[in-house]
């Protein structure tokens, strides 16, 4: 049972390692994708230059935009290849292998998590019951010591009684013999050991259910608590989506006024910078949800004994 609860911790351990590996390359891939975009940017940027619609020197706002995106790109990598390494550690897989992994969070959706929980499907409370039934057959075993035994006895055999060897003769007689009884055992006096085992097996077994008890309460706890963290995840990341929504739009229509010389790159560089770092709180939001949800699920759907 010891094995199971740290089987399930190891468990739970690999897919948050999984989640950290699949949030680093979605952040990855949204990085490419904004030095794509501001590869394009520079582009129309450079035409509106050429144009005199707006100030050369504008364009140097977006080369320091692209720098620093190539920079979190670079540490963004370095990042991910730590965390597969951690991964493959977990799993037991060798350093110089390939992973195929999934590359997006496997989360239900849910959002709120009010399943009622069976506390008594829990490993640690199946732990907890095993314990009380094990000290409760200790305790029964010891005070059955001091009861009264009785036990009967029979026994039945054939004697020659001859003083030749001739046991193989069916002609001579065999004397049977028959032996039967009833053999009683009564306690009277052991110096108070039976009774100090007794009543150790019996404050044993008590400390058992008790710690059974607690078992169950703290069980019961944590899954409230779990749960407020699950429903909060899910709260965080449904408002970082419509946060994100209305920063793109200001990003969007920034990128608009620049093209009519209504702004200038600084503003734009600035709203792109929001952007991204919008994009990134919501792979945030989306792994705080992923692991609240393994989390919760762990003492919810824990491994079958």
């Amino acid at each position: 049972m010891a094995n199971l609860q740290k089987n399930e911790t190891v468990y739970e351990n690999i897919r948050i390692s999984l989640g950290q590996v699949i949030m680093l390359e979605k952040m990855q891939e949204i990085m490419k994708q904004n030095l794509s975009e501001i590869k394009i940017l520079k582009k129309k940027t450079n035409k509106l230059i050429q144009a005199g619609v707006i100030d050369k020197n504008s364009i140097n706002d977006i080369l320091i935009l692209e720098l620093d995106i190539n920079s979190g790109l670079e540490e963004i990598q370095s990042n991910k290849k730590l965390a597969v390494l951690s991964l493959k550690s977990i799993i037991g897989f060798p350093v110089d292998s390939t992973l195929n992994l999934i590359n997006d969070f496997e989360v239900s959706g849910e959002d709120s998590f009010n399943n009622a929980m069976n506390t008594k499907n829990n490993n640690a409370f199946k732990i907890g019951e095993q314990n009380v039934i094990l000290n409760d057959l200790n305790f029964k075993t010891t005070k059955s010591e001091g009861y009264p035994s009785v036990f009967g006895f029979f026994n039945q055999q054939h004697m020659a009684m001859r003083n030749d060897f001739n046991f193989f003769d069916s002609r001579k007689d065999w004397y049977p013999s028959t032996v039967w009884g009833i053999n009683i055992s009564i306690p009277i006096y052991n110096s108070g050991e039976g009774k100090s085992k007794t009543n150790q097996k019996r404050l044993a077994l008590i400390q058992s259910e008790n710690e059974l008890k607690q078992i169950e309460s703290q069980i019961f706890n944590l899954y409230e608590m779990l749960k407020s963290n699950y429903n909060s995840a899910y709260l965080n990341y449904k408002n970082q989506k419509s946060k994100l929504v209305l920063i793109k739009g200001v990003y969007k229509n920034e990128e608009r006024k620049l093209s009519l010389g209504a702004s200038n790159s600084l503003s734009l560089s600035q709203r792109k910078m929001q952007f991204l770092q919008a994009q990134q709180q919501l792979i945030l939001k989306e792994f705080e949800l992923y692991k609240a949800e393994i989390q919760i699920k762990t003492h919810t759907n824990p491994i079958k004994l």
